[in-house]
């Protein structure tokens, strides 16, 4: 198990303050925040933190009628607001459609578009075409700052490659991106890879790159990891609060940390995210709000994922 890396007076001070920070109220909270669109369940790692390996939904990619539709309310309704993800249970560069994608999402004016990736499939041809299309963020699984760690975490991956795939992708940036893009590299905190923290943030700022450290989601007590960030009281679930997450064959759960759509409350060829937002959403958010916890969804209420939420860049 993870062994606690904070201390009850860090997290009730700064831990605890920064997620209620991420809770918006209510009368602002009309559209998510987040919106997660799995372009493609398919991944070419297995990695030990991750529960692709346990999808029992059939793996696919994202059909072009319904990304469409999707992209097409997001930027008519919350272009400036709403940070649109490509990717959820999947490495998005799997999907061959992904920089028409990008360019579609970016011509329809949406200000803010990231993914997640584990880099591995990274070419210099794919770094400078992304770059041209306006994605506004790469964050990077690494979790590691040396070989030896990241073949611990990151099985099927190539430490090296990933490493050199980042500082291109960062040549690229410097020659043809614009202010609003970055690439990060992420560190999510294991027992496996916490000794190399600060190694891999001295690195990665050598290269001007910074490294966003999080902890570990279990996603829905699904992965052999705990989160032992502790608080006093329980605080609004920011996956719930804030994140609309669509799986690539459609559904929308309520919950950003259900992999595998087990509780689903929208069919999105059907429905709209507004629509959704403001009905089953809202009653969730609303049931968080009043700290009503024995009220929650089964799946949600033994759930420590609520911690999840926070991250520190350095």
């Amino acid at each position: 198990m993870n062994e606690q890396r904070y201390s009850k007076e860090t997290y009730d001070t700064d831990i605890a303050s920064a997620l209620k920070e991420r809770i918006f109220d209510e009368g602002e909270n009309t559209f998510p925040r987040d919106v997660v669109l799995e372009t493609t369940t398919f991944c070419n790692l297995n990695c030990i933190m991750c529960t692709n390996d346990k999808l029992t939904r059939a793996k696919t990619t994202m059909r072009w009628p319904l990304y469409v539709k999707l992209v097409e309310e997001i930027a008519e309704k919350a272009k400036d607001t709403t940070r649109l993800w490509l990717c959820f249970f999947g490495e998005p560069l799997m999907d061959k459609q992904f920089v028409d994608r990008v360019l579609f999402a970016k011509q329809k004016g949406i200000k803010n578009v990231v993914i997640n990736s584990n880099m591995n499939l990274m070419t210099e041809k794919l770094a400078e075409e992304l770059v041209k299309a306006g994605l506004n963020n790469i964050f990077v699984g690494l979790d590691a700052a040396s070989a030896d760690t990241y073949d611990k975490i990151r099985l099927g991956g190539n430490f090296d490659k990933t490493v050199n795939n980042v500082i291109y992708y960062k040549k690229m940036l410097d020659k043809y991106g614009k202010d609003d893009q970055q690439i990060v590299v992420q560190f999510v905190e294991l027992p496996e890879n916490a000794h190399e923290i600060e190694q891999a943030v001295e690195f990665w700022n050598n290269q001007d790159i910074k490294v966003k450290i999080k902890p570990i989601v279990t996603w829905q007590n699904n992965v052999e990891y705990e989160n032992k960030l502790q608080a006093n009281d329980r605080i609004p679930c920011y996956y719930i609060m804030n994140v609309l997450p669509v799986t690539a064959d459609g559904f929308a759960g309520f919950c950003g940390c259900d992999y595998d759509g087990r509780v689903i409350c929208a069919n999105m060829n059907e429905s709209t995210i507004e629509e959704l937002w403001n009905t089953s959403k809202k009653e969730q958010r609303r049931i968080h709000l009043a700290g009503e916890w024995d009220k929650l969804l089964g799946f949600c209420r033994a759930c420590e994922d609520w911690r999840g939420g926070y991250a520190k860049y350095k």
